[in-house]
């Protein structure tokens, strides 16, 4: 086999390579990104004031801009009865979809951001859920900057 042939098949061979390494890395970020969503939609969840259910039954997540009326549980309620907290959903997504959006339709969801629930939410549910989440991140990031600069454990 002449050199150019020889060169030709190992460049081929490593760009094969690298297109499966692409494919693993991008199944991992969206894995990591998608457990890191459910995270933030449980922190949400279990953050929701309760009345009779309806708003945390109404946190969703979308991979498109939701219209106003997405997500919203509509149902009418018995006195007394409590809608049972929402399951976390069937949510696929991976590098490439676009943007991702946590959300709550409900009329009254801005006003319950806005410290309206003064006992069960005063500081709003969905900002400290994603302050909750970006401090975590943080720390990860950190803590890897550091494994990596000292030469440490890999993670």
């Amino acid at each position: 086999m002449e050199l150019s042939e020889e060169l030709a098949s190992n460049a081929e061979a490593f760009s094969q390579q690298l297109r499966k390494m692409a494919v693993v890395i991008d199944a991992e970020i969206s894995a990591a990104i998608r457990k890191g969503v459910l995270d933030v939609y449980k922190s949400i969840t279990k953050r929701s004031p309760v009345l009779t259910g309806v708003y945390r039954a109404s946190n969703s997540i979308a991979n498109h801009d939701p219209s106003p009326e997405e997500g919203v549980v509509k149902k009418v309620m018995k006195k007394g009865e409590v809608l049972p907290s929402p399951q976390i959903p069937n949510w696929t997504w991976k590098v490439g979809d676009g943007d991702i959006w946590l959300f709550n339709n409900v009329p009254y969801a801005e006003r319950i951001e806005n410290g309206w629930s003064k006992v069960k939410a005063p500081q709003g549910v969905y900002r400290l859920a994603l302050q909750e989440i970006t401090l975590a991140l943080a720390q990860a990031i950190q803590k890897s900057k550091i494994l990596t600069s000292t030469g440490g454990a890999e993670g």
